[in-house]
């Protein structure tokens, strides 16, 4: 990690994993997003859901396998943010 690199977290939503075997918007770009700035040379971290994808970085998961199934219900997210902010 050179002078000008930066340290990096980012939290994805909880309900697909990352990068998403299908479905999910936000879960590609944030696997994008991670692929990027590791080339760039930044120290990332991803805070998500499931099993660890295909991704450069260090991975933090707040649940064994992402509940896609409670899609909409409040409690895995806020579990999700509970588990991220520790």
């Amino acid at each position: 990690m050179s002078q000008d690199s930066l340290r990096i977290a980012m939290v994805a939503p909880p309900w697909y994993p990352v990068p998403p075997d299908g479905y999910g918007g936000i879960e590609s770009l944030v696997a994008d997003l991670i692929t990027g700035l590791d080339g760039q040379g930044h120290d990332v971290v991803l805070i998500g859901a499931g099993p660890r994808g295909d991704i450069p970085g260090r991975y933090l998961a707040t649940f064994d396998e992402a509940p896609t199934e409670r899609i909409g219900e409040g409690m895995p997210e806020m579990l999700h943010a509970v588990r991220a902010a520790r």
